[in-house]
């Protein structure tokens, strides 16, 4: 006598997986975002939205493929560093005020350091 078992077949859903990476990627989305607030403060939001909207300064760093804008926030030089998209969006890295830096050769100096070059025609000869 042979016995056989047969299991309903289940139907595979790709839906949950998708769903829970939605929520994954939206979730880090958010904190990456507020990692400029909650490292560097409210100073270094405002920062970065002046720097990307005026920026008196701009450097490109060609290892890491990032931008970063320079300007001036009530008295202090203020940096935000950006991913370019090819589709001309910008992924916010983080943004932040130098608060010891009162010349902009310091800020050159630091962008240099940092691996970052001026880009031509955007403030720095």
């Amino acid at each position: 006598m042979n016995a056989t078992m047969t299991y309903p077949q289940r139907n595979f859903s790709i839906t949950p997986i998708l769903l829970t990476a939605v929520v994954v990627i939206t979730a880090l989305a958010i904190v990456c975002n507020l990692h400029a607030d909650v490292k560097h403060g409210e100073a270094a939001t405002i920062a970065g939205s002046i720097c990307h909207q005026q920026p008196e300064i701009r450097f490109y760093n060609p290892a890491l493929n990032r931008f970063m804008d320079v300007c001036r926030v009530d008295g202090k030089w203020a940096l935000w560093i950006f991913r370019q998209n090819p589709d001309g969006s910008q992924d916010n890295i983080t943004s932040f005020v130098k608060e010891k830096m009162t010349r902009v050769e310091q800020v050159i100096k630091y962008a240099h350091n940092a691996g970052y070059e001026p880009v031509e025609g955007m403030g720095v000869k």
